[in-house]
C-alpha cells in the first residue's frame, strides 16, 4: 500500500507554489468541522447548558431591574414635580394651613424680595433704553452736523476751483499780452533801424528822408501806444490776479475752519459714545446681577414649595383646584408600590 502512494505522489507534478502552505478551503474546512464539535460537545453536556442559561437569565434579570429602577426614579420625579404644584398653587391661591406658617412667612418675605429685585430690573432696563435712545438722538444729530459741514466746505471747494479756473486764464492772457508786447517792441526796433538806414542812404533826396522820417515816428508813436495799452491791461489783469488770490486764501482759510470743525465734532462724538457705552454697561452689569439674584431667590423658593406641597398633601386640603393633584400623586405611588413589587419578586427568583 505504501508502495502505491507513493507512486502515486511521485507521478503528480507538484508545483512549488503549492507545497509553501495548504490551500484556504482546507483551512476553512477544518474550522467548521472544530466549530461542529464543540457543538456536539455542547449538546451532550447538561450542566454546561444550564450553566449557560443561568449566566443568560440574571444578564436578562440585570437588565430588568435596571429599566425598573430608571421607571421609579422618573416616578419619584414626577411626584416631587406634583408636590411642587401643590406648593405654587397653595401659595398662589393663598389657602392657609396651620402647620405651615414658618414656611408661609419664609416666601412672603421672598416675595417681598423678588418684587423688589424685579422693580430694579424694571429700572436697569429702563436705564439701559432710555440711554440707548439718547444714543441714537446723540449719532443723528451729529451726522446732521456733520453733513451740513461737509456741504458747505464743498460749496468752498468749488469757489477754490472756479477761482483757479479763472487765474489759469488770467495767466494765459498775460502771457499773450506779454508776447504781443515782444512783437510791438521788435517792431519799433526794425523801424528805428529803418530810419537809421534811410539817413545814411545817399541815392535817397532829402524830402524823402524827411518824409520817411515823419512816417517811422508817426508808426514808432503809434507801437509806442500799443505798449503802453498793453502794459495797462497786464496790469489790470495783474490786479485781478492778486484779488483773486486774496479771495482764494480766505476761502482756504473758511475751507481750514470747517475741516477744524469736523474733526472736533468728531471727536466730541467719539467722547459721547463712549461715555454712553460705559454707562449702558454698568447699567447692564447691575441688572445681570439683579436677575441673578432673582433666579437665585427664585431657586430658594423651591424647596419651600416642596415643603409647603408636602404639608398639603398630608394633610389634604379639600380645594378644587389640589383635588387633580392629588390623583396624579395617588396614581404615581401605586405605579411606585407596583415597580417595587416587581422588583422584590425579581430578588427572590
Amino acid at each position: 500500500m505504501k508502495k502505491i502512494l507513493d507512486s502515486v505522489f511521485t507521478a503528480q507534478n507538484i508545483t512549488e507554489g503549492s507545497r509553501e502552505g495548504l490551500p484556504y478551503w482546507i483551512f476553512w474546512l477544518l474550522l467548521c468541522i472544530i466549530i461542529l464539535l464543540l457543538a456536539f460537545i455542547f449538546l451532550r453536556d447538561k450542566d454546561m447548558r444550564r450553566r449557560l442559561d443561568s449566566f443568560f437569565a440574571g444578564i436578562k434579570k440585570n437588565l430588568i431591574k435596571i429599566r425598573l429602577h430608571s421607571i421609579l426614579k422618573r416616578e419619584k420625579t414626577k411626584q416631587e414635580n406634583f408636590i411642587l404644584e401643590i406648593g405654587q398653587k397653595c401659595w398662589e391661591e393663598g389657602i392657609e394651613i396651620s402647620t405651615g406658617g414658618a414656611v408661609l412667612s419664609k416666601l412672603a418675605s421672598m416675595e417681598e424680595a423678588l418684587s423688589a429685585k424685579r422693580l430694579e430690573q424694571e429700572d436697569s432696563e429702563k436705564k439701559i433704553q432710555d440711554l440707548k435712545k439718547n444714543l441714537e438722538k446723540s449719532q443723528k444729530k451729529h451726522d446732521i452736523k456733520q453733513a451740513q459741514l461737509e456741504t458747505d466746505k464743498n460749496a468752498i471747494s468749488q469757489e477754490l476751483i472756479k477761482i483757479s479756473k479763472k487765474e489759469s486764464e488770467i495767466n494765459l492772457q498775460i502771457i499773450q499780452h506779454q508776447k504781443s508786447r515782444e512783437a510791438t517792441v521788435k517792431k519799433i526796433n526794425d523801424t528805428n533801424n529803418k530810419v537809421y538806414d534811410i539817413k545814411n542812404d545817399k541815392n535817397l533826396s532829402t524830402e524823402k528822408i524827411k518824409a520817411e522820417k515823419e512816417e517811422s515816428t508817426k508808426k514808432i508813436k503809434c507801437l509806442a501806444k500799443d505798449i503802453k495799452d498793453i502794459d495797462q491791461a497786464i496790469d489790470e489783469q495783474i490786479k485781478e490776479k492778486i484779488k483773486l488770490e486774496k479771495k482764494a486764501e480766505k476761502q482756504n482759510d473758511k475751507k481750514s475752519e470747517y475741516n477744524q470743525q469736523i474733526k472736533s465734532i468728531n471727536e466730541k462724538n467719539k467722547q459721547e459714545t463712549r461715555r454712553f457705552h460705559k454707562e449702558i454697561k454698568e447699567w447692564e452689569k447691575t441688572k445681570h446681577k439683579v436677575t441673578k439674584k432673582i433666579l437665585e431667590i427664585d431657586k430658594n423658593k423651591k424647596p419651600l414649595y416642596q415643603n409647603l406641597g408636602r404639608l398639603v398633601n398630608d394633610k389634604r386640603i379639600d380645594y378644587k383646584e389640589l383635588a387633580i393633584l392629588y390623583s396624579k400623586i395617588d396614581r404615581s405611588y401605586k405605579r411606585e408600590n407596583n415597580i417595587k413589587k416587581q422588583i422584590k419578586n425579581i430578588d427572590k427568583r
